[in-house]
């Protein structure tokens, strides 16, 4: 037979005892160096800090959390309001090209109007210069200058018209490219070629 080991019970200071301690003398559920807990006079305190501390930064969560929803509900609408008005501009897209089209038309409109006003006055000058006596056959002008086809009686007035075009100060030179006398007709045909300045 096997020896069955006995407890012993260990010598207790005295305690307060429990009159309804249904337990039986001799048994320790918690031995005495449990029972009592020794702490810092400053531990008290310390603990209701550290409480406070934990309670003020689950309610700062507890606030940012819902400031969280509420941003992001915000957020959200504001991304749903842009998103409307996005579909709805997609319907001006061509609208933008169109105009942009338009600007450019005027634009070259403008400067046709702009070189149009320019050639027309060294038209009118080169017209201006020409006299009574002097024929028009053909008259090329442009920016940088003209080439005129005529027909004139005498030198004298082709001579004149030269020297008119040429002192107005408009003209800045003039080449006879060909000068012919037509027999039939008693008339010189002359070609020339001014620049402008």
């Amino acid at each position: 037979m096997e020896k069955i080991p006995q407890f012993q019970s260990v010598p207790q200071e005295k305690r307060p005892s429990n009159a309804h301690n249904s337990l039986d003398d001799g048994f320790n559920l918690i031995p005495f160096s449990q029972t009592n807990i020794i702490s810092p006079s400053y531990a008290g305190p310390v603990i209701k800090w550290v409480r406070k501390l934990i309670v003020f930064v689950s309610v700062i969560f507890v606030v940012v959390l819902l400031l969280n929803f509420a941003l992001s509900y915000v957020v959200n609408y504001q991304k749903r309001w842009q998103d409307r008005l996005v579909s709805e501009m997609s319907v001006y897209d061509d609208v933008g090209i169109q105009a942009k089209d338009i600007d450019e038309k005027i634009i070259a409109y403008k400067n046709f109007l702009g070189s149009r006003k320019i050639i027309l006055d060294k038209f009118k000058y080169v017209l201006e210069k020409k006299g009574d006596h002097i024929e028009i056959k053909n008259l090329d002008i442009d920016h940088y200058g003209f080439t005129m086809n005529f027909s004139v009686k005498d030198a004298v007035s082709f001579t004149k018209f030269i020297a008119a075009c040429i002192e107005g100060g408009m003209i800045s030179d003039v080449t006879i490219q060909s000068a012919t006398m037509n027999t039939e007709k008693s008339v010189f045909d002359v070609s020339i070629h001014g620049g402008f300045k």
